[in-house]
């Protein structure tokens, strides 16, 4: 992970995508709604997360970080090195919030809400991606 990573986030669950798209479908209101998690999680409490849970995950400088992604041409990071640094590199200032407001009230009563993505959410995400070979196996449980 290079050093001062920490780009902002709105992870939004497909359980809540697909059960929204099936729900807005029914309404009969021919209009755009915004899928979109109000509550954003930072790149830093993700690797946070993932530590936690006995993940290692070293931090190298974003010299070294950009250097190992050069050398590698097959790796998908290769062609957007240089904007994937600029945008982890910014913070909450690239952030881009949506206005979800006609969305919740299109959802209102159906009981789907897009859930904040909190410690226990994000265990369960990590487990996934590590059952299937996404992510190595953690060190440790923490």
């Amino acid at each position: 992970m290079p050093v001062g990573a920490n780009a902002w986030f709105p992870m939004v669950p497909v359980d809540y995508v697909s059960a929204a798209v099936v729900a807005l479908s029914h309404t009969g209101h021919n209009r755009t709604f915004h899928l979109f998690n109000p509550v954003a999680i930072s790149f830093a409490e993700m690797i946070e997360r993932l530590r936690e849970s006995g993940h290692v995950l070293d931090e190298v400088s974003w010299d070294e970080f950009v250097a190992t992604v050069r050398a590698d041409r097959d790796n998908a990071l290769f062609p957007v090195i240089d904007i994937f640094r600029s945008y982890m590199t910014a913070g909450e200032a690239l952030y881009m919030r949506m206005d979800v407001s006609a969305t919740e009230a299109a959802l209102a009563g159906t009981g789907i809400a897009c859930p904040e993505i909190d410690a226990d959410l994000f265990r369960t995400y990590a487990g996934f991606f590590t059952e299937a070979g996404y992510f190595p196996a953690p060190v440790s449980a923490g």
